[in-house]
Formats: C-alpha cells, structure tokens, sequence
C-alpha cells in the first residue's frame, strides 16, 4: 500500500492563529486560500521559493482541469473537501504519496519505471536533504546529510527544490527546462502584497497565472508547445532516462521532473534511490529556459531566460533588470493586476548556481506603489524611458560619490606617505572596503528615492525638491563614512594636518560640482549622516 498520502494524511506543518497545525495537502491549499496561515514549518530559506512556485502551478493546475475557462478573479476554494477533490481528479491517489511500492506507478514527483523494478536503482541518500538543490564547496558552508532524523515533510520540501529546481550536477544528472543552461537558475520575480503572507500572495500568483494562461491561448505564445488540457504533472509519466520527453502537448504552467528517484522504507527509515539518464527529462534546449514561466525575466533578443550572478539584486543590477534599455521582458507575476493594494512589493529571490557550487541565496523585497509598479511595463514607452533616464542619473551620482569617497582617502594616505607630490589610486585594500560600505548603504535607500522621483513631473519643483533629497541623501552617507575612514588612516604627526586639509577639500569639492545642494548662508549639509527619512528596503 502506498505510504505517507499527501491527499490524507496531516503531513505538512502550517502555523496558523492558533499555532501550529499538521495539514494534509489539500487541507495546506485550503489554509492559503482562506489565508489563514502565518507560516509553514520547517522550511529552510532556499527551500521556499521552489515550495510556493510548486503550490501555486498545482492549485492553478488543478483548477483548469476542473475547468478549462475559469474566472481568474473567482475566489479559490477554500475548504478541503473540495481541494482534495480536484486533486484528485488531476491524479490518483499513489501519485500523492511518498511510498509507493510498485514502482511501475508514479509517486510523489517520482516518475513510474517502466522496467517496473528499482534493482538498478542505487543508494541517493539516507536523509533528506541529501538529495536537496545546494552544493557547497566546503562542509563548512552547511553540513550535508545532517537531516538524520528527517519527518515526511522534510521529504517533500526536498524532492520539490530537487525535481522543480536542480541544475545540472555532473553526467547523467540533468537539470530543469526552466532555466538557461545546467548551471543556471530558477528565479522568482513578482509583484506582492504588503504583508508578504503566504496565503495573499498565493491568491495573487493564482490570478496572475490563470490570466497569463489565458493569455497565451488567445495570443498563441508557444504554439505548438502548450495546449488546453495537456500534461500537467510529469512525474505521471513513464520515464525509462534513455530519451527525453518532447515540449509538445504540455499544459503552460506544467509540474516538471528532472531526476529519476524513487524513496522507499528501509528498517523503518524512508530512503532514497536513483538511477542517473541518458537524457534530459524534457528536450528543452534549444529553449534555453523560455518557456513562459511567470516568474522568469526573458532577454528578449537572446531569447532566454535571464542568468542571474552574485549580488543578482544590488540597486544596479535589479535597475538593469527593470528598465527599458536592458532588454528584458519582465515576468508576468510582475504585471499589476486590477485590484491590487495600493501598497506592494517587488519581491525577488533567486538560489545563484556555478558550476558544481552554489554561490548564495539572493532575496530582495522593496516596497513601492501600484502606479510605480505600472511603469515597469514596457508597452508604456515614455514613463519606462524616463524611469531609464532616472536610474541612469542615480548609479552615477553614487559613482561619483564613491569616486570623491576614494580619492579624498587615497590622497590622505598618499600625502601621509610621500607629501603632497603623489599620484592617487583608490585601490588600495585600505579604502576599497570604504567605497564597498558607501554602495551598501546607498543600496539601502536607493529605490526609495528613484520611486519617489519617478511619480513626479520631471519639471516640476517638487521633481527639483526630491533631487535635492536624493543629493543630500548621498552626501550625507559619504561624508559619514569619509570622516570614520580619514580617522582610521596611520597617521603622521608631521603631516596630518596638511594631509587632512588636502584630503577634505579634494573630497567637498567633488560633492559640490557633482552632487550641488542649494546655496545656503552657513550651509553645512555635507557634514549630515541623515538620508531624508528614507526607509530601507529589505535585503537579504
């Protein structure tokens, strides 16, 4: 008999107003939809991403199979009895559960085998997060296979970031359709309610990716690929790893696999098995990751799904990302929808992938309002120039401050050490971690601003007004790093008072002709280490 029925059995962990709560699986739909849920259990940080993209394409799922025309704007369910019902409708019972073994049916997100027998399958991992997405050089970065004690849920959070979200690992160890190359990565960007709840957000995502399918039918995006009514769950499906499954005949926001593994019980402890292919799971290649995922920006004239480095969400990068001139077509989860709060965030997260390593976790969650969020479509060509205008004028105001932060430093170190005859460079490990500081706080409150400027006239006085509050902003931040910096630098008692005198006139005067504030009588705002009364966006 099958074990650990996710369609039955009270497996997954959901705090709720009551604390928490074991859940089945159509019981967990049923919590988020009613968003009754403040947290799910266990879940480790990379973990949640793959965990929520996998509910919200299985709710979606499950409600056009039941309906082929739903109403994106209709409540979901939220009772049970009815999630479990369209569950299993969209498959039966052993596909929901962990342990299944007859190993010619499917299990959960583990395809049947048609030789219908695992004598060739060999040991993956005793534990649970042995078979889990992150690679890490070093022991010292995570301890693998320490989950020694793992609980069923452990199982599914692992094979979800496994078979939703792995890379390419070696030969015979393919990775997802959903990204470009083996060793990229499946990001998310969207567009989120304020409080960031599980339960809200999925109620979005479903509204979001129930119009985008709709959309892709009535447009005919990737004919030929998707169609109503086309597989939805590929764990379904036979796979003996010697061919790969062509895109055709594939419902938009299908489930897929990419490993052959099954997990059985062994002296009472759930195990995992694996059998390395031959092939990719899907033959998406050629695809390069564009295959319409709402989540995924696309470099349209490559067109392939975005790579995503280290730092992927930096105020540089992310603006790149954002703008017009980059070329990237946002994911739909990024579009406004009718209905949204008047305050949102821009949410994203990515895990950064190399190869044979993980390189970290990316995650960023800035707030902004709708009617900024409705600028970054790029159908609206003049407020999408401007927000390049914008963000352009910005990251070299920060440049510039980061450029009168290292010379003023370098030329108090320099004069310190050969007098005023010298020649200046702000490489020196001495001040790199200064200029490195002044981009991290500048980070902070960037968006704020760059939001605040966007949704005025460009000519305005208030427009003038926020510039100068952006200007201020900047300053304020170099000029307290600046002193903590120029009071750490060796000194010498012959000269550092010129070298100081020098160091702090180089450095104003680079402030005054490249970020200008209103001329004051006794104006001494370059001294201030206050930002305007900006909030900082969280990072992480």
């Amino acid at each position: 008999m099958p074990s650990y029925c996710l369609l039955t059995e009270p497996l997954l962990p959901a705090a709720g107003m009551d604390g928490p709560v074991f859940h089945t699986l159509p019981g967990l739909l049923a919590e988020l939809c009613a968003d009754r849920v403040e947290d799910i259990g266990d879940l480790a940080a990379h973990q949640q991403q793959p965990f929520y993209q996998f509910l919200v394409q299985l709710a979606v799922l499950a409600l056009v199979h039941a309906d082929p025309d739903p109403d994106p704007d209709a409540d979901p369910p939220d009772d049970e009895d009815t999630w479990r019902a369209l569950l299993s409708a969209l498959a039966p019972d052993e596909a929901w559960s962990l342990v299944v073994a007859d190993a010619a049916a499917p299990a959960f997100l583990q395809p049947p085998v048609p030789e219908g027998s695992l004598d060739r399958f060999t040991p993956l991992s005793d534990t649970a997060d042995g078979i889990d997405t992150l690679v890490t050089g070093r022991a010292v970065d995570l301890k693998p296979a320490r989950a020694v004690r793992a609980k069923p849920h452990h199982w599914v959070y692992a094979l979800i970031s496994l078979q939703t979200g792995m890379g390419f690992l070696g030969r015979g160890n393919y990775g997802i359709a959903r990204m470009n190359g083996g060793f990229s990565s499946r990001p998310m960007m969207e567009l989120a309610p304020l409080s960031m709840r599980w339960g809200a957000r999925l109620r979005r995502s479903l509204r979001v990716l129930l119009r985008d399918r709709a959309r892709i039918f009535d447009e005919g995006d990737f004919e030929g690929t998707y169609a109503p009514g086309g597989a939805a769950l590929l764990w379904l499906e036979p796979w003996d790893g010697k061919t790969s499954r062509p895109l055709s005949g594939l419902e938009p926001h299908f489930i897929e696999i990419c490993r052959r593994v099954r997990l059985v019980e062994r002296d009472g402890r759930v195990v995992a098995l694996g059998r390395p292919t031959d092939a990719a799971r899907l033959d998406a290649k050629n695809r390069m990751g564009n295959l319409g995922d709402p989540w995924t920006p696309i470099d349209r004239e490559a067109g392939k799904a975005v790579t995503f480095q280290s730092g992927a969400f930096d105020y540089r990068r992310l603006t790149r990302l954002l703008t017009n001139g980059s070329g990237i077509a946002l994911p739909t989860a990024m579009a406004p929808l009718p209905g949204d709060d008047p305050r949102m965030v821009l949410h994203a997260t990515v895990l950064v992938r190399g190869q044979g390593k993980t390189e970290g976790l990316e995650r960023r969650v800035i707030p902004l309002s709708t009617r900024t969020a409705a600028l970054f479509q790029s159908h609206r060509k003049s407020p999408v120039e401007r927000l390049d205008m914008l963000s352009a004028r910005m990251i070299g105001d920060a440049g510039r401050a980061q450029a009168a932060l290292g010379l003023g430093l370098a030329l108090a170190l320099e004069y310190r050490r050969n007098g005023p005859e010298t020649k200046l460079s702000t490489d020196d490990k001495k001040i790199i971690p200064a200029r490195e500081a002044l981009d991290r706080q500048i980070d902070g409150f960037f968006f704020h601003h760059l939001w605040r400027q966007l949704e005025v006239e460009e000519t305005s006085a208030e427009a003038e007004s926020l510039r100068v509050a952006w200007h201020r902003a900047v300053r304020g931040a170099a000029t307290a790093l600046f002193h903590r910096e120029l009071d750490r630098l060796p000194e010498d008692a012959a000269r550092v008072g010129p070298a100081r005198a020098a160091a702090m006139n180089l450095f104003h005067a680079m402030l005054n002709e490249h970020l200008p504030l209103p001329a004051q009588p006794g104006d001494e705002s370059e001294k201030e280490t206050d930002d305007d009364d900006h909030p900082t966006d969280a990072a992480a």
